[in-house]
Formats: structure tokens, sequence, C-alpha cells
């Protein structure tokens, strides 16, 4: 039994994706940072679906679907999985991200959309049980893209390595409007070596108990130097300063990427699958 989180169900869902917080970050992080009503105007505002296997009952699902075209799922329940796949059909993505199920559920929610064709992606999330150095090495020096979200520079920069690496094209407008909307736990770091901007990441979900880790790039005439290695690192010692875990995925054919993260201490949490549309 699928149900939109109206105000009645806003604590059920809450409470759900805390009990099951590590894997829910992503979708929890949304839901804390702009609650669970749908605004097309805010970054992340979404519409939220929690399944029940009795009307007032406790939860045992909960779909989040997103207004920059990702879906996400939760459940540990094939029940869920089974409701869940006569509705994402109504929505329209581009990705869906399968959490806590196996691959064959997740592709599962599939089955009542043959029109559509996709490729299902493997990933890991990983956490870092305990706090990492920073590498030693040359610091880079760091800028908060939220505390300057009209630098043009900046702008163009961050423009720059999210085609380079991750194949998205934001406007400038839209790109200071997310900016602005970003909680204030949720950094967004610049590494700069001396006055060239070179890598980036950000806080994507901030929780009760862990912060998620999104946006992992560098320039590629900067790539093999270590820049990433060290933003990630800041970016975990803020984490952790603050009292929360760090999380993050990642694909588990991105064999540089996986060595990044378990030299900074991360080991993988369980495999996500993603739906790529």
């Amino acid at each position: 039994m699928v149900h939109r989180v109206a105000w009645r169900r806003r604590r059920a869902c809450r409470e759900y994706m805390l009990e099951h917080e590590i894997s829910c970050l992503p979708i929890l992080g949304n839901a804390l940072a702009v609650g669970f009503g749908y605004d097309g105007s805010r970054l992340r505002a979404g519409r939220y679906y929690l399944h029940t296997q009795e009307p007032e009952g406790p939860a045992d699902g909960v779909l989040a679907l997103f207004n920059d075209g990702n879906m996400m799922v939760y459940t540990q329940a094939q029940q869920a999985v089974d409701a869940f796949t006569r509705v994402v059909g109504q929505w329209n993505f581009h990705t869906l991200w399968g959490f806590g199920m196996s691959r064959r559920q997740t592709c599962q929610l599939m089955e009542e959309l043959p029109q559509i064709r996709y490729i299902c992606q493997p990933h890991f999330l990983m956490t870092q049980p305990a706090p990492c150095a920073v590498p030693a090495e040359e610091p880079l020096t760091y800028r908060d893209v939220r505390l300057c979200p009209d630098d043009p520079q900046v702008s163009a920069f961050v423009q720059r390595v999210l085609w380079e690496c991750f194949g998205h094209k934001t406007p400038p407008e839209i790109m200071s409007k997310r900016t602005r909307e970003r909680s204030p736990s949720e950094i967004y770091l610049v590494g700069m070596e001396g006055a060239r901007m070179v890598t980036q990441c950000h806080i994507q979900a901030w929780g009760a108990r862990y912060a998620h880790i999104g946006g992992v790039a560098t320039l590629r005439e900067y790539q093999g130097r270590g820049y990433a290695s060290k933003v990630v690192a800041e970016m975990c010692r803020y984490i952790w300063e603050n009292d929360r875990v760090p999380t993050l995925t990642v694909h588990c054919d991105n064999q540089a990427a996986l060595s990044l993260y378990r030299r900074l201490g991360f080991t993988v949490a369980e495999p996500v699958w993603v739906l790529e549309c």
C-alpha cells in the first residue's frame, strides 16, 4: 500500500529513514533540507511515498522523486518492491537508485516500463568508520562555493568540471540559485593550488549521524596528482568535526576512485544498483 507522504505521515517517514539512515541518507538528507512537499523551484524538493502493509501500519519502504530527475528507493521488503514497481511509471526520471535491494529487485522496478531501455550500473555505498589524516604533502587551499555564488571564475570552474567529469551542463543562473539553497551544513569545497582551481567536492546530504559526500571531480589536466584525495580528506575532516560519519557512493568499476577512498579508510557498507535510462 503506497501512500503519498503528507503532514500526518511525515513523522513515520522520517523515523523509518532514521532507522535505516546509512542507506537512506541521500533520501533523508533531502527531506531534512527541504521537507516532504514538492516544490519545483527548490534544489532537491521531491515527492515522497511510503509503503505499508496496512493502512496505518509501520513503513517498510520509501520512494522519492527529486526535481533533478533522480528517483531513489529504499526497502528490504519484497512487498514494497512489488508495490513500487506498479507506480514508478507515473513519473518522469532519468536515473533510479536502488538502496538496500538486490540487483533483481532493483531491475524489477522497471518491469512495468518495457518501452524504456536502461543500463544497470553496480555501485558501492562506502563509509569511513574512523577519521583518517589529511594527506600531508603540499595541502591545497579551499573556497566554499556557497560564499561566492556569483563569482564568474568559480562558476566557470564548476561548470567545466561538472561537464568534464559527469557530462552535466548547468546554466550559471541555475547553479547560483542552487548554491544559495544549500543548508548551512552543506559546504561546497573548491580546492586550489595557488590561484588555480583544480578539484571539488560537496556535501550531498546531511543527516543526524552521517553526511554524504558527492560531486568529487578534478579537471582533466590535473588528474593523477592526488588533488581528489586531498579535497575528500578535507571534507571528511569537516564531517568528523561536526560529529558525523562520512559516506559516499562509487561505481564498482571505478578502480581509481575505489583505491583513493580505501586509502582514506573507507570500506564498503553495501551494494547500490543504479538504473540509468
